[in-house]
């Protein structure tokens, strides 16, 4: 992946959070997507959160801000900015009716190019 490219996360729990962070980190666009506003709310503040903590604890000269790790994310509720999209890492709830939902969508929005990777430990890839 180059640096700047468009790139979708999928669930705003933990590991989307973490995700998310790392990438916008490495100047990607990153569009974070959930179903709920307030999980995204939580990850805005988690990311900053996190980002200051690390600016603290690091022994790295270069320092990141907080807010240019969040200008590089967009947060939604809808599928429909990751038309562009490079890749997209899906990482939502462990639940097969939530996750088979996903698919579909994203398939619609997405273009032909983009990959998907998925993030599960209790479904086949295959069956997703």
């Amino acid at each position: 992946m180059l640096d700047g490219e468009i790139v979708g996360v999928i669930g705003a729990g933990v590991i989307g959070i973490g995700v998310a962070q790392t990438l916008a980190q490495t100047q990607h666009h990153v569009i974070l997507a959930d179903v709920s506003s307030e999980a995204l709310e939580r990850a805005k503040v988690e990311i900053y959160n996190n980002v200051r903590l690390g600016r603290m604890f690091s022994k790295s000269t270069e320092q990141t801000d907080p807010d240019d790790v969040l200008a590089h994310i967009t947060l939604t509720t809808d599928y429909h900015p990751l038309q562009d999209a490079a890749l997209v890492v899906e990482n939502a709830t462990e639940k097969w009716m939530v996750k088979q939902t996903i698919y579909p969508q994203l398939d619609a929005c997405c273009p032909e190019s983009c990959v998907f990777i998925a993030n599960t430990s209790c479904f086949s890839i295959t069956r997703l």
